[in-house]
């Protein structure tokens, strides 16, 4: 009986990878890449899949040394392609959950400080649409302060320890954030009236 790994390239390149072969990944992945592309786009339906593809990657190569080969390496590089794509329309979907109660929140606020300001819910949606606007206004760093705060719920102590910052200093930049959010969509706000 023929070696599984001459008949299987996969399995090769598995085995390689695993002896520190680093062109065998390279290999793999471009065997793979437009599968694992269409896979993404397809689950996800959009287009824009790089993050989700490159995520696949790393977890293939960081799991990798736990692959059993009990499955077809394909098989299993379309478990990790799906667990991706669960886990960013997660995220996606807290986003957005979140935008639109802050957007409502804010929309609230503005017809309370002022009788003329619009109320129902076109202005939430008009609130909303600024809030996602200003959202992406924000530097990286900042985006990311954001979404560990307020999508993920971390405390400023748990932020500050995955950025390598104080809890005073996550505060302070929290704070920062806001006014710019506040700066950015009152800007916003002026261009619509």
């Amino acid at each position: 009986m023929a070696d599984s790994t001459q008949t299987n390239p996969d399995a090769d390149c598995v085995a390689r990878i695993l002896q520190g072969d680093s062109g065998a990944f390279t290999e793999l992945i471009t065997r793979h890449h437009e599968y694992v592309c269409g896979l993404a786009r397809k689950l996800l339906a959009t287009a824009d899949v790089d993050d989700v593809v490159q995520a696949a990657y790393v977890a293939v190569l960081t799991n990798l040394p736990g692959f059993r080969q009990q499955s077809q390496y394909r098989t299993w590089l379309t478990q990790i392609v799906i667990n991706q794509c669960r886990q960013e329309q997660r995220w996606t979907r807290r986003f957005w959950n979140w935008l639109r109660r802050a957007a409502g929140q804010l929309a609230q606020t503005q017809t309370q400080n002022s009788p003329s300001a619009q109320e129902g819910p076109d202005a939430a949606d008009q609130t909303f649409t600024q809030l996602h606007a200003a959202l992406e206004q924000l530097s990286p760093a900042e985006r990311e302060l954001v979404v560990l705060r307020y999508f993920d719920q971390h405390s400023s102590a748990q932020i500050g320890v995955l950025l390598n910052l104080t809890p005073n200093t996550v505060d302070s930049r929290l704070s920062r954030i806001r006014r710019k959010l506040r700066t950015l969509i009152s800007e916003l706000r002026a261009l619509t009236l």
